[in-house]
């Protein structure tokens, strides 16, 4: 079978020892590092996707193959399906090509996403002990959805020393808002788990630390913004200042009074010790380019989609009657993720 690879660098063409693309939406996932994965249902192959060199193929003893989810280091789930017997087998392929029968099994298997958990139909639930994914943005054969590789994020994190924040909690909260984004839009964070201390006031010269001056961030307020991004704002990935509070009313997608502030069109955050669970996850959302979602619904009405958006809040600054879950709510619509991710490339 003929492929083909377009790249800045050029259209690249090549041969695969495949027959055709049997199911389309199952044929094909990027591994890591410049392979991808592909089937033509009797047999599977890693190959180099600048070339097309084969690293290695497999066949199924019986049965025919669908292409599962890569997990790290080049290592894929393969869906079996025997058609004769009608079952189906989770088989494990190692990055040789070694490949070893797993104990889920059944019928009309489902991959969910987040740790690898398959459905057996739509009653009971199959799963297994969760795996990393592969570090790419097209790891699930689904849809037909194709979408290239891409770079992570780099996180860094700061906490402001006389606060004395608990470094349980931000971990907490960082590795939260690095899953949930994840697992939502396939949007890759790195953080290396450090957590850099920093004072609340520098000495400069001809301009001493001053404690309770704005150019201390024990307690962030709107006069504090220009200090805070002129020590910890960069170019490119995301940087997040713990510290003892967030005061005072800000504006654009900063709020009144909030735990935890997004300083307007800068991929940079900051947040108090006392921030509730997923309200990083929410400035996450604001730094990757996401608005607030109003929802103006009175409380008979919780249930509405609004109330538990990720990203629900007030529009403007005075806007006080905007009723949102709290801790924020855990959706994100399919614009929302389109959005993200289309904002995420720019903090590469």
């Amino acid at each position: 079978m003929r492929a083909s690879r377009l790249s800045p660098a050029g259209n690249a063409q090549y041969t695969l020892p495949l027959v055709n693309w049997t199911f389309p939406n199952e044929s094909m996932v990027l591994g890591e590092n410049g392979v991808a994965f592909a089937t033509d249902a009797q047999q599977v192959i890693l190959f180099n996707v600048a070339d097309g060199t084969v690293n290695w193929m497999w066949q199924p003893a019986s049965g025919q193959a669908r292409l599962g989810v890569s997990l790290e280091a080049n290592r894929l789930m393969v869906r079996v399906v025997d058609y004769v017997q009608q079952s189906e087998d989770i088989v494990s392929i190692d990055n040789a090509g070694l490949a070893t029968l797993t104990s889920l099994s059944g019928q009309s298997l489902q991959l969910a996403p987040g740790d690898v958990a398959y459905s057996l139909g739509s009653t009971s639930q199959k799963k297994a002990p969760a795996v990393r994914w592969g570090e790419s943005t097209w790891p699930e054969a689904s849809g037909g959805q194709i979408r290239a590789a891409e770079n992570f994020i780099t996180v860094r994190v700061y906490s402001i020393s006389e606060a004395h924040v608990d470094p349980v909690f931000v971990r907490s909260r960082v590795n939260e808002a690095i899953f949930y984004w994840l697992l939502m839009a396939r949007i890759h964070l790195k953080w290396d788990q450090v957590i850099q201390p920093e004072p609340r006031c520098q000495n400069l010269p001809g301009r001493p630390c001053n404690v309770n001056s704005k150019e201390d961030l024990f307690n962030i307020n709107l006069d504090g913004v220009p200090e805070l991004v002129r020590r910890f704002l960069k170019p490119t990935g995301i940087d997040i200042v713990f510290t003892e509070a967030i005061t005072g009313i800000f504006v654009g997608p900063i709020h009144i009074n909030a735990r935890a502030a997004t300083v307007p069109g800068k991929n940079l955050i900051a947040i108090g010790e006392q921030a509730e669970e997923d309200v990083l996850t929410h400035e996450f959302g604001h730094v990757l380019g996401l608005p607030h979602v109003p929802n103006y619904l009175p409380p008979t009405f919780p249930d509405s989609d609004d109330y538990y958006n990720l990203m629900c809040g007030s529009v403007g600054a005075l806007d006080v009657i905007v009723l949102c879950s709290s801790p924020p709510g855990p959706n994100l619509n399919e614009s929302q993720i389109r959005d993200a991710r289309r904002g995420a490339r720019r903090l590469l």
